[in-house]
């Protein structure tokens, strides 16, 4: 750092003098963000469907280890109203819901699951609606 004799800030009496050029005047920082070659981003949701009280869940990337749950609440997996169920083919998971803990016209929660057993994405819905 290059400092002008005598320059000094906050003296009694005198205007700030600038000394000279700082680190944050100079330097740049640059970040570089990129992925993995192949890799895909967390599993989410594209489409909800229901039949009834069976809840159609379709998802992407399709070749996500994950599960599907009805909750009544998001983070809370004691409200578990239907699964906890792995793909039933690529891309799709299809979870019954009892309808004596919820019956048609109940708004819940649709949640993924991943390997290590966290949320990693959810959607609210209604039991029975059309999402």
């Amino acid at each position: 750092m290059v400092s002008a004799p005598g320059a000094a800030a906050f003296e009694a009496g005198t205007y700030y003098e600038h000394g000279g050029l700082s680190p944050q005047e100079c330097v740049i920082p640059v970040i570089d963000v990129s992925t993995r070659e192949g890799a895909t981003g967390p599993a989410q949701i594209e489409r909800i469907r229901w039949t009834g009280q069976r809840c159609r869940i379709d998802f992407e990337p399709a070749e996500a280890d994950v599960q599907a749950e009805v909750r009544l609440s998001p983070g809370d997996p004691s409200s578990t109203v239907g699964g906890p169920k792995p793909p039933s083919e690529p891309g799709e998971i299809k979870v019954l819901v009892d309808e004596d803990q919820a019956a048609g016209g109940t708004v819940a929660y649709v949640v993924l699951i991943g390997a290590d057993g966290a949320v990693i994405a959810q959607r609210q819905t209604t039991v029975g609606g059309t999402e």
